[in-house]
């Protein structure tokens, strides 16, 4: 049923926010990203890796160490030919020499202790042009500074706080240059991590 909740649970406003931002992000990855390889890093139950499947052309991958949680993922989602779930911790080597075009973490950054650290260690997994989207979180600006970042959703933007429209969380795509990692660097900035 995520992220539709009835008025009545306790979440509704947290998996409204969500919906929204979810319809946001679906909306610029079937307008500027068709055919992208994703991963979701954090995927819990899969219901956001199922939304992403919808993107045309898109195969999608979702990570996360709870083996329930993609347990369940895996059984209610079976029937999306395109979308995969990895059970693993982004520092394990379940992802060792694989990239992507876009990488997406939606309220799960607070689970890794510094923003900045994570970040340049998912550079090395995205592709040239990649993007990596960060949603449905708390973000400091100051952990962005040194990243080529742009805002697609800013609550704390004028029209956004008078229109009151959407989740009170920002949308920030950090994209990869061009020429960013050379396969070399790469395989180096995996071989950081160990």
């Amino acid at each position: 049923m995520l992220p539709t909740l009835s008025k009545a649970h306790p979440r509704y406003h947290e998996w409204t926010g969500r919906a929204a931002s979810t319809s946001r992000l679906i909306r610029y990855l079937a307008g500027n990203k068709k055919a992208a390889h994703i991963l979701e890093i954090g995927c819990g139950n899969g219901w956001l890796s199922y939304q992403l499947s919808s993107v045309p052309g898109s195969r999608v991958v979702g990570l996360d160490p709870n083996l329930n949680e993609l347990r369940q993922a895996a059984r209610v989602f079976r029937h999306r030919s395109n979308l995969k779930f990895i059970y693993g911790d982004f520092y394990s080597d379940v992802l060792q020499d694989l990239s992507f075009d876009i990488i997406v973490m939606a309220g799960s950054v607070h689970q890794f202790p510094f923003l900045p650290l994570i970040i340049t260690d998912m550079l090395p997994h995205l592709r040239a042009r990649g993007e990596l989207h960060l949603l449905d979180s708390c973000l400091n600006r100051a952990d962005l500074q040194g990243f080529p970042h742009r805002y697609l959703y800013d609550p704390r933007s004028l029209w956004n706080r008078i229109v009151r429209k959407g989740t009170g969380l920002p949308w920030v795509c950090i994209t990869l240059p061009p020429t960013a990692f050379s396969e070399p660097a790469r395989s180096k900035a995996s071989a950081h991590r160990q």
